[in-house]
């Protein structure tokens, strides 16, 4: 798979993510607002062995949204200049058939997602199990450029970590090409 083709995936992902975690929140949301309009019995069984079951009908109220009239493309451009891919290089201790142990290089690679840029930095946040034990992290941006990268902190629990890059090291056109991703606030959905 080309690099635009993993970013494009990787891009739909994190829409399909996004766009399921709404869902579930909405439904959340709605359930909650429920209320029970009427409550009728209902009797189960015959004569004196009978029970009153009471029973529960509600209301629902539909909500029309015109923000579902563009496609997933949309979002796709917008979201896209955000995704970077990590490619790293790590030193594995691996154990022959005989015994023998021995350091050999290994590559691995990721994603990751570009969330805060000052001055100095661009600052990236990915899984902490891409980065672990790297010797060597490097970053691909949308418009193909790759720069090497710097592990800023990691938290293995919460399996994150943040890298960076020093915005002098980028060139004016993948500065123009990357943009931060817009974050929302999990309060407010």
């Amino acid at each position: 798979m080309d690099k635009k083709g993993f970013f494009k995936v990787t891009a739909y992902a994190a829409i399909f993510g996004l766009v399921g975690g709404m869902t579930f929140e909405g439904v959340n949301y709605v359930a909650d607002k429920v209320s029970p309009v009427a409550a009728d019995e209902a009797t189960v069984g015959e004569d004196s062995a009978s029970v009153k079951i009471p029973t529960v009908s509600t209301t629902q109220t539909s909500q029309s949204s015109d923000s579902t009239d563009g496609d997933v493309s949309d979002v796709s451009d917008e979201v896209l200049p955000s995704i970077v891919a990590i490619n790293v290089t790590i030193e594995q201790e691996v154990s022959d058939f005989f015994g023998q142990t021995y350091t050999q290089q290994g590559e691995g690679s990721g994603s990751g997602i570009i969330v805060g840029q000052d001055d100095d930095y661009i600052y990236i946040v990915s899984n902490n199990h891409v980065v672990e034990d790297a010797t060597n992290v490097s970053v691909v941006f949308v418009d193909d450029s790759v720069y090497t990268a710097e592990v800023k902190g990691t938290d293995s629990s919460a399996d994150l970590a943040v890298i960076q890059i020093k915005t002098s090291d980028l060139s004016e056109e993948t500065l123009n090409n990357i943009k931060v991703a817009t974050l929302g606030d999990s309060d407010e959905v």
